[in-house]
């Protein structure tokens, strides 16, 4: 009997002390998690956020899943270049020394806060003992890393801005690319992304077979974009990819181009036919802002499914299938800030998955409203009703004053939607209902004839409410 009991307390001995740690990695990483909640305006119990937790064995994705759950579009990232971490405009969650923190910067080091201790450590003292794990919301102009191997042998790089964006961001990352796919060894190659064929240029080319038409006209892009192998620049109406195309084409890169299906192609101009866009922007500058909620709602749920979602899916295949083909490459691509989260689950043996979002401020600040709950929707996080519903209505308004702080006062197009956004989100329901009706009674008054008019109206409405500051 004394050696049973013996026996026993020795088990006790041995296995509480790892199951308290458990307990303890669990508890840390959800007192991280509700700050990091509280820091965005959501207030969750810790109690149930850590039973949440607790129902997956890998505590990083499982806190990615319960924040996303709570409306925070959470990531686990692997940071590129510790010296990066300077970049960091916004609180991160992060393991050091076994215990999960909120972490941010401070001027005098990382600070670090835990549910027993708020400490600042230097940054070089930091740097020495970290991982390069945590856990965010996107981090614009930082390069991270989704998916990284054992083995290394080939790197893929998505790269996501706006089409219109300036040439210095895309400048800056390709440098710092095309440097280190030497160092390495790496075959560099950079696949374009396809825009929109118009239905029209299709016929045009064969108005026999509409399949045979947009094949032809692929083809013959793709045989344009080769033309920068050798070294001769291309040629495009959009400022940003002219400036792209005539760099790359200094470095003789290898240039593939995305694979648009024909059915997807077919339903993405099916869609566009109903012009659901044009009659939301209508229903809006009529007063009726009800009736454009419905309708953007319904636009972008079918625009993000044929334009977005679909064509990414065959994308990803295209990107994938490429990597495979050609170990030892750095594979890198530019894609729509709207296409954001594509990359999270591309894994190829061998290949690092990494990303990076070419602009300055925060991610939700360089979308229009509505962008921003469709790539919420896309990455599977839970978004509150009334969130929803004001961030429809705040689109409308923010479209107007970007495009006129971008055309009129010479903004970039991320700075624009930027101080848009700034600026919009002080509105409620009820400033909206005002501002469509104001546009309604300008329209019907003759003093709205077009566009133009109403992003001006919009910009010196809200000024009149001292919310447009004398940039």
């Amino acid at each position: 009997m004394k050696r049973k009991l013996i026996f026993f307390i020795l088990i006790l001995v041995t296995l509480s002390p790892l199951h308290l740690w458990a307990e303890y990695d669990v508890y840390s990483a959800a007192f991280a998690l509700k700050k990091l909640l509280e820091f965005y305006g959501k207030n969750i119990s810790i109690v149930e956020i850590e039973t949440e937790l607790k129902q997956s064995q890998n505590i990083f994705d499982s806190v990615v899943r319960v924040g996303r759950k709570h409306g925070l579009y959470l990531n686990r990232f692997v940071l590129e270049n510790y010296q990066q971490i300077t970049r960091f405009t916004e609180p991160i969650i992060t393991q050091y020394k076994g215990i999960f923190y909120i972490a941010k910067l401070s001027p005098t080091g990382i600070q670090l806060i835990s549910n027993r201790r708020k400490i600042v450590v230097r940054q070089e003292e930091f740097l020495k003992d970290w991982s390069g794990i945590f856990i965010s919301l996107p981090l614009p102009g930082v390069l991270v890393i989704r998916y990284k191997p054992v083995e290394k042998k080939g790197r893929i790089v998505f790269l996501y801005s706006y089409h219109n964006e300036e040439f210095y961001l895309f400048k800056e990352i390709f440098d710092k690319l095309y440097k280190q796919a030497n160092k390495a060894g790496y075959n560099l190659i950079y696949v374009d992304e396809l825009g929109l064929i118009p239905e029209k240029s299709i016929h045009t080319i064969n108005n026999n077979s509409e399949r045979d038409g947009f094949e032809s006209a692929k083809y013959s892009l793709l045989r344009e974009l080769k033309f920068i192998e050798k070294g001769i620049g291309i040629t495009d109406p959009t400022q940003f990819y002219d400036k792209i195309y005539h760099y790359l084409a200094k470095f003789k890169v290898r240039v593939e181009m995305e694979n648009l299906k024909y059915e997807n192609w077919k339903a993405i101009t099916a869609f566009d036919e109903l012009e659901l866009n044009q009659l939301a922007v209508k229903l809006f500058c009529h007063g009726d802002i009800n009736g454009y909620v419905e309708k953007i709602k319904e636009y972008n749920q079918g625009f993000w499914e044929y334009n977005v979602v679909i064509r990414d899916k065959y994308f990803r295949d295209q990107i994938e299938k490429l990597a495979e083909a050609n170990p030892n490459s750095l594979i890198f691509t530019l894609r729509g800030l709207g296409h954001y989260g594509m990359e999270e689950n591309v894994k190829v043996c061998g290949f690092t998955t990494e990303t990076i979002i070419l602009g300055e401020g925060r991610f939700q600040e360089l979308l229009v409203p509505d962008q921003y709950i469709q790539i919420l929707r896309r990455n599977q996080v839970e978004i509150d009703p009334s969130q929803e519903k004001i961030g429809y209505l705040r689109a409308f308004p923010v479209e107007c004053l970007r495009n006129y702080l971008h055309k009129k006062l010479n903004f970039t197009i991320s700075e624009a939607t930027v101080k848009a956004n700034q600026v919009v989100e002080n509105l409620n329901e009820q400033d909206i209902q005002r501002l469509a009706l104001d546009i309604s009674h300008g329209i019907a008054e003759g003093r709205l004839r077009n566009s133009d008019a109403v992003y001006e109206f919009v910009y010196w409405w809200l000024k009149k409410k001292k919310l447009v500051l004398d940039w």
